[in-house]
């Protein structure tokens, strides 16, 4: 990799880095609902950016960038880790199948970023089907036949209502894909600017111990919510109470060691020249 390339992605990925935890330390902190489709639109704007402001870079640059800000999401003091790091290296490599295909163009990174905007969308269910198991589904059926009794809705609507929100962010994510290469770099920089500026509030330091970080990512509203959920479900399906039991121990077992492994991540371990430059970049931020 020459010089200029490390340069460029350690740069590049400082920046998205820094918007990342700035934007997500805000949003986190006044708990905005959807924080992390929102932060999913801001990553496919700076991709795009990126992708205009270098265009005789590679054409897996976007993932190159994605994968070091991931690593230095693990930085990040508030919110997730372990589904903010794996949806940012996600996005990063399905936005570069899109330039891939297209070329490093306004094209490319259109296409790139509604590819990458369906992640948002896929990953909960991979992610909770590998804590749940098949589990999942029957939890989800549970309350389908549930919600029947009281709101006479039929699946097939509810598939059309999901559908019809999954084009309408696809559809940002193409909006802002093409206004990364229509706007002025400079109202690009300003906002980038500022929203970088937010991360100095919040900092970037790791919970104090490596158990209080893990009963974090435990205590997160929306895993203890499907918890919680699939607590009712094993109750009123299952007549034994080993099984109830055994039914949430596994997935607090299986969630406890996916974010135990994300946690003891040694990212200060990690040789790579372009991280090592972004980490250098973040300080001057």
């Amino acid at each position: 990799m020459g010089r200029s390339t490390v340069e460029s992605i350690g740069k590049s990925a400082a920046i998205l880095a820094a918007v990342e935890v700035g934007l997500g330390s805000f949003l986190h902190g006044l708990r905005v609902p959807f924080a992390g489709k929102l932060l999913s639109l801001n990553q496919t704007f700076l991709l795009s950016w990126f992708s205009r402001n270098h265009p005789e870079s590679n054409r897996g640059f976007a993932a190159e960038i994605s994968a070091i800000t991931a690593l230095l999401k693990s930085l990040s003091p508030m919110g997730k880790k372990l589904t903010p790091m794996l949806g940012i290296s996600t996005q990063g490599l399905l936005f570069s199948v899109g330039v891939f295909i297209c070329g490093n163009n306004i094209i490319g990174s259109v296409l790139g970023s509604i590819l990458a905007g369906t992640w948002a969308f896929i990953q909960p269910i991979l992610l909770y089907f590998l804590i749940y198991g098949a589990t999942l589904f029957k939890v989800v059926d549970f309350y389908i036949q549930a919600a029947k009794k009281w709101f006479p809705v039929s699946p097939q609507k509810l598939l059309w209502a999901v559908a019809i929100l999954v084009v309408i962010k696809l559809f940002l994510h193409a909006a802002l894909a093409l206004a990364a290469w229509s706007f002025k770099s400079d109202k690009i920089e300003s906002y980038v600017s500022k929203i970088s500026r937010a991360h100095k509030k919040w900092g970037f330091s790791t919970p104090k111990t490596l158990t209080q970080g893990i009963k974090s990512d435990l205590t997160q509203p929306f895993f203890i919510f499907s918890l919680l959920l699939t607590s009712v479900f094993l109750i009123f399906s299952e007549s034994d109470r080993t099984q109830v039991i055994l039914g949430v121990l596994k997935p607090l077992a299986t969630a406890f060691l996916c974010f135990l492994c994300i946690r003891l991540l040694p990212l200060e371990k990690i040789k790579s020249e372009s991280l090592q430059r972004a980490l250098k970049y973040l300080k001057g931020i």
